[in-house]
């Protein structure tokens, strides 16, 4: 090979940064040799004619009373020359250009048919385990029993997905890709591939005790619609009776300003059990407040207005909620098995 083809297949390889077939690679350097070839004539000829203007002494620049040719009509010859010759290497790089980029569109398009990649539907076996090896989760009932884990609010069977669509940590689906049918592997999954770091700031600390004012104010016509009668000062009513209030402690109307209806709660020496996001909790009344008091308990798992939560402590005077992921900050062990696949 000489230095010239070296140098264009070197040219050939940068332009596409991608490895071509081979036929294709030859087809551009003979392209390129071609349009060099041309190019020195095309040069040549330019400089012979400049050698003509300058010395003025040549036939070819003669008149036409001599049967010689017009500088005007060389100068558009080099000009057509060179024209085609940038026709004829634009057309013969887009054809070879043509061809690698087909090619290469086909190869991304043929999906493996022996191997799980993204958007085949699959069907794992899997169990999940910490470091120290015991088991967090598992689609096989027997493993769970054996561990302590099995719950009857389940079923026990392979798990079926999409690869990519269906929301599982990152790092587990990455496992499953390239595996086969039948295949079965170990993997360690890092926190920032799984559940993600353990973060303080979601952490929170809420008062046992909750307080609000006995006297509440509301709309002529929501009191209207919520108690049936219209508000006049001093009268003495109750909430109709529904499953989301459990205080059924008599009511007074203190007054009313224009449309505003000012009432307040009546509590007696009663104290009253209720539910709450945060677990039981006693209702009663202290002075013009009324107090809930949560009685949470630690290791609890509650669904509160900012998500789910876990209450890490408990003491007198306050509840703490820790908002992680239970699994947030852990590396993860998985033995992992694909049963059956779907190519999409």
């Amino acid at each position: 090979m000489d230095d010239e083809t070296a140098k264009i297949e070197e040219d050939v390889t940068v332009e596409n940064a991608v490895e071509e077939p081979k036929k294709d690679v030859e087809a551009k350097v003979k392209a390129k040799k071609k349009v060099k070839k041309t190019t020195k004539k095309v040069k040549k000829k330019a400089s012979k004619v400049a050698e003509i203007d300058n010395a003025g002494e040549s036939k070819i620049a003669a008149s036409k009373d001599e049967g010689g040719v017009p500088q005007e009509i060389i100068y558009g010859a080099v000009i057509v020359i060179a024209i085609l010759a940038i026709i004829f290497y634009t057309t013969n790089t887009a054809d070879v250009d043509s061809t690698i980029t087909t090619t290469t569109l086909a190869q991304a398009i043929i999906k493996n048919p022996d191997i799980v990649e993204i958007s085949d539907i699959v069907q794992i076996e899997y169990i999940g385990s910490f470091e120290n090896g015991s088991v967090f989760d598992t689609s096989i009932e027997e493993v769970a029993k054996e561990n302590g884990i099995y719950t009857n609010l389940r079923e026990y069977q392979p798990l079926i997905f999409s690869i990519g669509d269906a929301g599982l940590i990152r790092g587990f689906e990455n496992a499953i890709l390239g595996m086969k049918i039948g295949e079965d592997k170990e993997v360690t999954i890092s926190p920032d591939e799984a559940y993600g770091d353990y973060q303080s700031q979601l952490i929170q600390i809420v008062p046992t005790k909750q307080r609000s004012s006995a006297t509440q104010n509301v709309s002529r016509e929501k009191f209207t619609e919520e108690i049936g009668q219209e508000p006049y000062e001093g009268l003495v009513f109750q909430i109709p009776e529904s499953a989301d209030f459990e205080i059924n402690w008599p009511l007074k109307v203190l007054a009313l300003y224009d449309d505003i209806v000012t009432f307040k709660y009546m509590a007696d020496d009663e104290v009253i059990d209720i539910t709450t996001v945060f677990g039981p909790a006693k209702v009663y009344g202290d002075g013009e407040d009324i107090v809930i008091e949560v009685q949470s308990e630690k290791g609890a798992k509650i669904l509160t207005r900012d998500g789910p939560a876990q209450v890490i402590d408990v003491n007198e005077e306050n509840i703490t909620l820790d908002f992680n992921h239970p699994l947030a900050g852990k590396k993860l062990n998985f033995w992992i098995k694909v049963v059956e696949m779907t190519k999409q």
